[in-house]
């Protein structure tokens, strides 16, 4: 998933209920979850459609946010929650297009291990698309039997301090988990001001059984935030 910091709007494309491996976390307060870094400035709404193929991939709860970055890119971010009680994998195929219903620019994003009742953060990179593009998706969701997700076993903590939010993962399964990633959208007033993601492993891609790592992220914008979505992957 790339590593994105963004001043952005949001529209609900369907309203998700946050649980469990996703949270939101005040001022005041922590929650389970985490976050990650990087720069975009220059915000406005998104607008689209979807498509979803597949009974599980019509079960999949699904959020859009959109803005532009500052070298002039659009990210767009869906934040998905799989309700389900199977692990699942899903891939997502996003294309911008103007009114006449021309092509400007597709991305394709997958993540391979989605727990039951957990969410996760797809985003895409959209070269020379502005804010009146429409933005169209398509979703395959697949369940998965040989991929395990390592998201129950890791416990994800938050602590806002001042312009970053701190974060704390411990491993508690027996078995080491790899490319243990967390997302964060920050919002300001209910719309989205920033955007990242970063992983927390060693050299190794890994998180070892009974390890705990930190990481933080600073929310790189003028206005702040006053809460913060969080949410994080991990498989064996």
């Amino acid at each position: 998933m790339a590593i994105a910091g963004l001043v952005c709007s949001a529209i609900a494309i369907f309203i998700s209920v946050i649980v469990i491996i996703s949270g939101v976390a005040n001022k005041d307060g922590s929650t389970n979850g985490s976050v990650g870094t990087n720069n975009t400035e220059v915000a406005s709404e998104s607008t689209g459609g979807d498509k979803k193929t597949g009974n599980l991939a019509e079960q999949m709860q699904v959020k859009e946010y959109s803005c532009m970055n500052s070298i002039g890119s659009r990210i767009v971010a869906f934040h998905v929650t799989n309700p389900t009680d199977k692990d699942v994998s899903i891939s997502m195929n996003i294309t911008a297009k103007d009114e006449a219903g021309n092509a400007l620019a597709s991305s394709s994003q997958s993540e391979s291990a989605i727990s039951p009742n957990s969410s996760v953060i797809i985003d895409a990179y959209l070269d020379n698309v502005n804010m009146d593009a429409i933005i169209d998706y398509s979703m395959d969701v697949k369940a998965v039997s040989t991929s395990k997700s390592a998201t129950p076993n890791i416990s994800l903590t938050n602590n806002i301090n001042g312009d970053k939010v701190v974060l704390t993962a411990t491993n508690n399964g027996k078995q080491d988990a790899r490319f243990l990633e967390a997302q964060a959208i920050f919002l300001k007033d209910g719309e989205m001001v920033y955007f990242g993601s970063t992983y927390l492993v060693g050299n190794d891609s890994i998180i070892k059984a009974g390890e705990t790592r930190t990481g933080e992220i600073s929310c790189y914008t003028r206005s702040g935030f006053d809460d913060v979505i969080v949410t994080y992957t991990a498989r064996y």
